[in-house]
């Protein structure tokens, strides 16, 4: 079955541009992205959350996402957000990467615009729902290229699926490429990264 992404977007401020998704692999990371109830919170960006409140919003930011891969599990997400960020939703990289998913600037303009039509203002970034949404956002995007990529993607264990979506996410996509999705060329510190994740998933 095929899923459309449904924005619920306040007072129009931001409509949806339905000419903007026009090839494919856009069409499908947004059918496959979170549905979004409130992508624009107001005035609570730089609240202060929990880490039980952080479990709670990944919890219920899982349960939005339309057509989730096996692999791609709600422990996964969380894991990733544990390594990212230490559920801190206000940590900010050394490169300007912000919140949970320490999504990049020029990352955060892109997808924005992709999931919502219009670039969001990055201090957005610090909310912890709406950089949940556009960090699964840009995972699925991953993801699809990675599939366009590597016909062998369908044979590829979850594991393995995991760990070139994580070496894409952590070292960029481009350098992922550029190693001919070969993980094991990776800098040391992707590969620490997978797997401090995936020990976290088995633990």
């Amino acid at each position: 079955m095929k899923y459309a992404l449904a924005l619920s977007l306040l007072g129009g401020l931001f409509p949806a541009n339905r000419n903007l998704v026009e090839n494919p692999l856009e069409r499908k990371t947004l059918e496959c992205s979170p549905h979004l109830k409130n992508p624009f919170p107001i005035n609570d960006s730089r609240q202060g959350y929990t880490k039980e409140n952080v479990k709670n919003i990944i919890k219920e930011t899982y349960k939005q996402i339309q057509c989730k891969p096996k692999y791609f599990s709600e422990k996964f997400l969380e894991e990733m957000v544990k390594k990212e960020s230490t559920y801190n939703q206000n940590a900010v990289g050394s490169s300007g990467e912000r919140g949970l998913l320490q999504i990049l600037p020029d990352t955060w303009g892109k997808q924005t615009k992709l999931l919502y039509g219009n670039s969001l203002d990055f201090e957005l970034a610090f909310n912890p729902q709406t950089n949940l949404q556009v960090g699964i956002s840009y995972l699925f995007w991953i993801e699809k290229l990675l599939k366009n990529k590597y016909p062998e993607w369908k044979s590829l264990s979850d594991k393995e699926k995991r760990g070139m979506l994580m070496a894409s996410y952590n070292a960029g996509i481009n350098r992922f490429l550029a190693n001919q999705g070969d993980i094991s060329k990776m800098p040391h510190g992707t590969r620490k990264y997978i797997s401090e994740i995936e020990a976290g998933i088995e633990d």
